[in-house]
């Protein structure tokens, strides 16, 4: 008698359905149950390496791109003109640049303006306090509503300062900014590892 014949024929295993291991293991024979066991942990391992790998890659690429809003105005003051004035003209696509506007680095504006910067801090800030208040490998979402009470500050803000209604601060945009960017950093997070948790999880083309 083929022992083999009434075990389930095992499904590519995608990352983004982890819970499908557990429902087959209730469902299966006893000698499938190792297979599934071994599976689901190479799941979980794959989708802990993809934890890892998608905060790395964005606390390395948040800090770097911090150090390019604070290095334009410092490569100035160290008279590198052309160093300088191409991250400043790097950063003219994203940012209004208003001297005015800005905080200033060395005697001379930062890359971008002080909303904008803070708004990078800020995710800074959430990127380095996210482990501790959310499993890197939760790839859900936080409610909706948490994102957009924490845009609402700098919208008032920004529309109150554009319409005159009253005339916003270097501390007001800072502080938004900040709270903006920190929130947002638990919603990029998750994204980006869902996203590679479906990638990787897809199965091999022949």
């Amino acid at each position: 008698m083929d022992r083999n014949r009434n075990r389930p024929e095992l499904r590519p295993y995608s990352i983004g359905f982890n819970y499908d291991c557990l429902r087959d293991c209730m469902n299966s024979p006893i000698g499938a149950v190792h297979d599934i066991r071994r599976n689901f942990n190479r799941i979980m391992a794959t989708v802990r390496y993809n934890a890892m790998v998608v905060y790395a890659a964005l606390m390395t690429l948040s800090t770097l791109w911090m150090a390019l809003i604070l290095a334009a105005p410092w490569l100035m003051a160290e008279r590198h003109f052309l160093a300088s004035a191409a991250i400043y003209q790097g950063f003219s696509a994203v940012c209004h640049q208003m001297p005015e506007r800005s905080f200033y680095f060395y005697g001379h504006p930062m890359g971008v303006c002080s909303r904008c910067a803070s708004i990078y801090a800020g995710f800074i800030i959430g990127l380095s306090i996210y482990p501790f208040a959310r499993d890197l490998r939760e790839d859900r979402f936080p409610p909706r509503w948490i994102l957009v009470g924490a845009a609402v500050p700098a919208v008032i803000d920004f529309t109150a300062g554009i319409s005159g209604l009253f005339a916003n601060t270097f501390l007001s945009r800072a502080l938004t900014g900040i709270l903006f960017g920190a929130v947002a950093a638990f919603y990029i997070t998750p994204g980006f590892v869902s996203a590679l948790n479906d990638w990787r999880g897809r199965p091999a083309r022949p």
